[in-house]
């Protein structure tokens, strides 16, 4: 709890509370190092995420300490560029609208994306329908 209170109230100013709520929602936070949650900040903050925003989407979606980030968001640009030429940007306008996004599985994901591709909807038809919806199907 100590490394946790450090690296999320020293390091970054959050509130301690916060870092309390997190533990509660999340326990498997506690078996995370700081250079593990400090690879997740690097992460989003590398595509265009600042750390303020990071934790809320962290906040909303935990799991996103748990999975390889970088290999999931690499892996989740290059389905949607491949079914519908949607920009690694975009893809990020879509996480901040479903943080979960990088932990779903693309299998399902790609199921999804042939299923958008079979109704012949537009990449501006997609990005509207993900952005007012959460997509909880992907889970």
């Amino acid at each position: 709890m100590n490394a946790l209170r450090d690296f999320f109230v020293k390091k970054y100013g959050f509130d301690i509370e916060l870092v309390r709520t997190l533990v509660v929602k999340y326990p498997f936070i506690l078996s995370k190092t700081t250079e593990q949650l400090e690879q997740v900040f690097t992460t989003l903050e590398a595509n265009g995420v600042p750390k303020s925003e990071a934790i809320k989407l962290i906040f909303d979606c935990p799991k996103l300490l748990s999975v390889n980030l970088e290999a999931s968001m690499k892996e989740t640009f290059n389905v949607f560029d491949l079914y519908h030429k949607i920009t690694p940007e975009e893809v990020m306008g879509v996480f901040r609208a479903f943080p979960y996004l990088f932990c779903c599985d693309t299998i399902k994901m790609r199921f999804f994306m042939g299923q958008f591709r079979k109704y012949r909807l537009s990449k501006d038809q997609i990005l509207h329908l993900v952005s007012i919806s959460n997509i909880t199907l992907l889970v």
